[in-house]
């Protein structure tokens, strides 16, 4: 069976990888890298008995998604989104680039990796996220400390897979959140995505009308609150 593991950049996907290491004991001989060279044959994956994860960064329309496949994808408020790949694109690559350039571009909230921005690679996913004959699970990563516990369970259901090891990546995960709050360039952002809306009234008004009404459609799709 194949299990897609689905995000756009900086959405929480090395967390949910974390936790189908520590938790699911996945080993990594079950899980692909997809990309556009990628050469798989992905029907010997589905006849496979065992799970057998595919995490990419691509488009829906770029995927070969079946019926019986199961999707996991995980969302992060596209607030923190833009100022993760900021922190991002200035920490791996020394680009000077400002929150403005980023909205304002026509690439808006660009990342490197994937070539596009954050509205296609959403409208891209749309039709997928919202059929209801499809097996896909929506993962918020700001639940992963508030609800950490029912985020395993909705996990451990959707997979069909009884979660081990639960305390210890319980402590894990709440070790790694405390340390990426301390090193991230972002982390008075950051709060946001915990209802702490405590620099967002920093931003100009322009900025917060602009951004807001891009992502107006997301906020409704994964009930995120407008900045």
């Amino acid at each position: 069976m194949i299990v897609w593991i689905c995000s756009f950049p900086r959405s929480g996907r090395k967390w949910l990888r974390q936790i189908l290491g520590d938790n699911f004991r996945i080993e990594e001989d079950c899980i692909f890298n997809v990309n556009r060279s990628s050469n798989m044959d992905f029907n010997l994956l589905r006849n496979d008995p065992e799970l057998n994860f595919c995490m990419t960064h691509l488009r829906a329309h770029e995927l070969d998604i079946n019926k019986g496949d199961k999707v996991l994808f995980p969302v992060r408020h596209p607030f923190n989104v833009l100022y993760s790949s900021l922190n991002w694109l200035k920490k791996k690559h020394g680009l000077d680039v400002s929150e403005k350039d980023l909205l304002l571009s026509d690439s808006s909230i660009f990342c490197q990796e994937t070539q596009w921005n954050y509205r296609d690679y959403m409208n891209s996913w749309s039709p997928i996220l919202l059929n209801s004959r499809l097996q896909v699970l929506i993962l918020k990563y700001e639940d992963r400390s508030r609800v950490f516990k029912k985020e395993i369970n909705k996990i451990s259901n959707f997979l069909n897979v009884e979660p081990k090891n639960f305390n210890r990546l319980e402590l894990n995960t709440v070790i790694s959140i405390a340390q990426e709050a301390k090193e991230e360039l972002y982390t008075r952002y950051y709060q946001y995505s915990l209802g702490e809306k405590n620099k967002i009234d920093e931003l100009s008004e322009d900025f917060k009308r602009k951004f807001n009404l891009q992502m107006r459609d997301y906020y409704i799709l994964f009930n995120y609150n407008s900045v």
